[in-house]
């Protein structure tokens, strides 16, 4: 996501040349500016963990770093971290988003130490590849995580909805034509793919910005898996931390419901808001749930 209008570029990562670590050294304290040219300090969580901060100019209602580091970074290095403007977050509730992301950032969900792979089947005899087998084979039923969907501060319709699509029952575009309605098999998303339940709720470019965004306030990168039901089961093991762990439970319920309302919105009402807009009603639907 590139700054339009921008004549000079401002952030580089670290390690992409001396001068950029130089200046991350030298520099004390980042600070944040809006563009009421106020002190935004919970901010500070939601810029990429890694990129040379030194000051900022205002474009639009944008926050692009800029600073000598820009001039060793590559185009693809350049981006926009985050924007606010009265059409996301008003003015009135600035404070609000100010310490819920100072709650966010009180605590990381990022695990210590490289990755690796773990046996999480029986612990007692350790990994045993008849155990393995069995866990290939197909279950008899679906189970579903309902303790992560209902055991939530989600409303009830929320919930309702988020166990619906974990089913592979709401009425996107492919469960209507199995219904045998005809309509044409179109994404309004991203405008690009058909719409299934797994593509519009995780895969679609604008559901991929917006987990994203989301993950990227915890400090965390995550690797989509391929259905709601995956999600669900693996999100809840992600967070160790009492303190950001109602928050965390809430973010799918969150996400899917917004994007849910923005694809009734561009189908039925001939609405449509841009990704910043988006993201906006994600956090402020989020900082409401919670």
């Amino acid at each position: 996501m590139h700054s339009k209008g921008a004549t000079t570029s401002g952030v580089s990562k670290d390690g992409i040349s001396d001068s950029s670590s130089a200046l991350k050294k030298n520099s004390k304290k980042p600070k944040y500016s809006r563009f009421t040219q106020q002190e935004l300090p919970a901010c500070k969580p939601i810029l990429t963990p890694g990129w040379v901060i030194t000051t900022f100019i205002m474009v639009g209602i944008v926050f692009i770093p800029i600073g000598l580091a820009s001039l060793f970074a590559s185009e693809r290095v350049v981006e926009i971290v985050h924007r606010y403007d009265d059409a996301c977050v008003p003015h009135w509730e600035i404070d609000d988003v100010a310490s819920f992301l100072e709650v966010l950032s009180s605590s990381s969900v990022k695990g210590i130490g490289e990755d690796r792979m773990c046996w999480r089947g029986s612990s007692k005899d350790g990994f045993r590849v008849r155990h393995y087998y069995k866990n290939l084979l197909p279950s008899a039923g679906i189970v579903v995580p309902w303790k992560r969907i209902w055991k939530t501060n989600a409303p009830p319709l929320v919930a309702f909805f988020v166990w619906v699509a974990a089913l592979g029952r709401i009425l996107t575009i492919d469960n209507l034509r199995r219904r045998h309605v005809m309509v044409l098999d179109w994404c309004c998303m991203c405008k690009e793919n058909g719409e299934s339940i797994s593509h519009l709720l995780l895969h679609c470019p604008v559901a991929r910005e917006l987990w994203s965004f989301m993950c990227s306030i915890f400090g965390l990168r995550w690797v989509m898996p391929g259905g709601v039901l995956d999600l669900l089961y693996s999100w809840g093991d992600s967070c160790h931390s009492i303190g950001v762990r109602k928050v965390w439970d809430m973010v799918p319920p969150c996400v899917f419901w917004c994007i849910w309302g923005e694809r009734n919105a561009r189908s039925f009402e001939g609405m449509e808001r841009n990704l910043m807009e988006v993201k906006g009603t994600v956090l402020r639907t989020l900082l409401g749930l919670v």
